[in-house]
């Protein structure tokens, strides 16, 4: 080591030197008392509790939890898993619609505002595309005339003047329809 460097080196040492054995000092004076004795207390009291149970308590633990596992394997049970659900396959504003159309069968199922925010989501993308205006895409909306390729129960949905029918038959085939609608808002994106 030559010049400046030996310096850097020396400066180095004369510094870390002391605080690492202040470190150490430190560590074993009141690391001992703070940390490493109440651990090993700990661990000597588990040690003694596991040693003081009867080995019949054990194997017997370990026989019903071989037959629980043994009758899951005869009953064919799936095995036990933590599921955390299932991701979302896309992502954005349209997926929205998604959730909500899979969550269409359950009774508290609202479809007016399922209705409600989809026309507004309709608007809002042909305004985009268009280069129109809200006010104008809502007219040709009412007028039933849009500028996307629907089938013609998908844009007699889409009208304000239609509610949502709550019979089951109705309902499937205005969930059919409605996925008709935002996949062709997918296709357009």
């Amino acid at each position: 080591m030559r010049g400046k460097y030996r310096w850097v080196w020396l400066t180095t040492a004369v510094v870390l030197l002391p605080l690492s054995l202040l470190g150490a000092w430190l560590l074993y004076t009141f690391g001992q008392e703070w940390l490493i004795d109440p651990l090993v207390a700990r661990l000597w009291a588990i040690y003694l509790v596991w040693e003081q149970l009867p080995q019949e308590i054990l194997w017997g633990i370990l026989f019903l939890i071989g037959c629980v596992n043994l009758l899951r394997l005869f009953l064919n049970v799936p095995k036990w898993t933590v599921t955390m659900g299932t991701p979302p396959l896309i992502v954005g504003r349209i997926s929205h619609w998604m959730v909500l159309l899979a969550s269409a069968g359950q009774p508290s199922f609202t479809g007016k505002k399922l209705l409600v925010d989809l026309r507004k989501l309709v608007v809002n993308h042909v305004a985009y595309h268009t280069q129109l205006t809200a006010d104008d895409v809502e007219t040709q909306m009412r007028a039933g005339t849009l500028p996307l390729p629907l089938s013609p129960t998908a844009v007699e949905l889409l009208r304000p003047s239609r509610t949502f029918a709550r019979t089951t038959a109705s309902l499937s085939e205005t969930i059919s329809t409605i996925q008709e609608i935002t996949t062709q808002l997918e296709r357009e994106q």
